[in-house]
């Protein structure tokens, strides 16, 4: 007997919250039009006034405003060998490292830009230790054609390896890409030849 008593009392508990959520499911639909409809909302602890209207209407507005597409910015100028050389000598004292990565990226951007001159501009990257054999026969020392790949050798450990090298370390690599970039420079490409 208690048991059934004790199971009646807790479907009287329970039996108010599955109303309300089976109420609530029926008019689910509808909810969004009749809380659009609420203006004001009377509690024990206060009372509360909606203003749906005015906050609608401001959703609205933030809605057509994030529509409107601004205008692209423009393309940045492209930072010379030069530009990233210097860059790169700010750098040595207070990181060697990225000195060295910044001093690469000068010769990397000017080697890139003689293999698309060299081979079309439809190629995408040239890794320099592969292309030795097209640089030496327009006129690159082979004692600078040996240090490309050295340079490069040692930019991929600064970047993917925990080394750390010291400044004056760094500014001689530096220089060492100012090297290359002259002999670079100095490149009797084929469509510069004149007959």
């Amino acid at each position: 007997m208690e048991i059934a008593r004790l199971v009646l009392d807790y479907l009287r508990v329970l039996l108010w919250p599955l109303v309300v959520l089976l109420g609530v499911w029926i008019v689910r639909r509808q909810i969004p039009e009749i809380a659009s409809r609420v203006t004001r909302l009377e509690t024990p602890v206060g009372t509360v006034e909606l203003e749906a209207r005015k906050v609608n209407e401001a959703a609205e507005a933030v809605a057509q405003q994030s529509l409107v597409v601004p205008e692209p910015l423009p393309e940045p100028a492209p930072i010379t060998a030069e530009q990233l050389l210097t860059e790169a000598r700010d750098l040595v004292g207070p990181s060697p490292d990225a000195a060295v990565l910044i001093a690469w990226r000068a010769v990397d951007q000017r080697f890139q830009q003689l293999m698309r001159e060299i081979h079309g501009s439809d190629v995408r990257y040239v890794n320099p230790r592969k292309a030795l054999d097209d640089l030496v026969p327009l006129g690159m020392s082979a004692d600078a054609a040996a240090l490309l790949p050295q340079l490069a050798s040692v930019r991929a450990k600064v970047a993917h390896e925990a080394t750390s090298l010291t400044p004056a370390t760094a500014l001689g690599y530096i220089e060492s890409c100012e090297i290359i970039l002259q002999q670079l420079n100095g490149l009797d490409l084929p469509g510069d030849r004149t007959a």
